[in-house]
């Protein structure tokens, strides 16, 4: 799923239809390639209450073998939304093995947010690092999507340096970047907001110095 934003709105409207005439469901299954590009859609769209509807109603159409990592990521991802971060760490330490070769870096990524969520720098580094490693060993993630997820990987690593730092140099450094950066970006919004964030946090820390 790696089409960019801009064609996700007509993708989910027309994946929307199959399901309202029954062509999602197949002998009772539904095809985990499937489900899954069906709801990241809707999280990219913000549908959340759409996708916790689907993960709720259609999880039990999966195979068994793919409906730990479905159910557990899914629910992490509303769970993070809801800014319950907590709860969300505990989904995805229900994961066990991963049965889809595409949930691992998920759920990787969404660690990573929450660990900058919740402001714990060290562990922030440590699960970017063991993202780069693990797709340095991994064969079976497609080269473009490895480009894709070491963009992110960077981009972050140096968010998190400017909430450590609190240097307004590398802070409008990263702005332009993420501001110049034509090709995709996962969670470019979530990335967006929080350079906003930072960046009023780090000005109305300079005008408190100043008075």
């Amino acid at each position: 799923m790696m089409n960019g934003k801009s064609n996700y709105s007509e993708q989910f409207e027309i994946a929307k239809l199959r399901i309202k005439f029954n062509q999602l469901v197949v002998n009772n299954i539904i095809r985990i390639d499937a489900f899954y590009n069906l709801f990241m859609m809707a999280v990219s769209l913000e549908e959340f209450d759409w996708a916790q509807d689907f993960l709720k109603k259609y999880s039990i159409n999966l195979e068994q073998k793919f409906r730990n990592n479905a159910v557990h990521y899914g629910n992490a991802r509303i769970f993070f939304y809801k800014k319950e971060y907590g709860e969300a760490l505990k989904e995805l330490s229900k994961i066990k093995n991963f049965s889809f070769i595409h949930y691992k870096p998920a759920v990787k990524i969404l660690q990573m947010m929450i660990y900058y969520e919740l402001k714990l720098l060290p562990e922030c580094t440590d699960a970017a690092n063991s993202f780069i490693q693990f797709l340095r060993n991994d064969k079976l993630v497609h080269t473009d999507y490895k480009k894709v997820y070491d963009r992110f990987i960077k981009i972050y690593l140096k968010l998190v340096n400017v909430e450590s730092s609190k240097k307004m140099s590398k802070l409008n450094d990263l702005s332009q970047t993420v501001k110049n950066l034509k090709e995709m970006l996962i969670s470019r919004k979530w990335i967006t907001v929080k350079i906003d964030e930072l960046e009023k946090r780090m000005k109305n820390s300079q005008t408190k110095q100043a008075i």
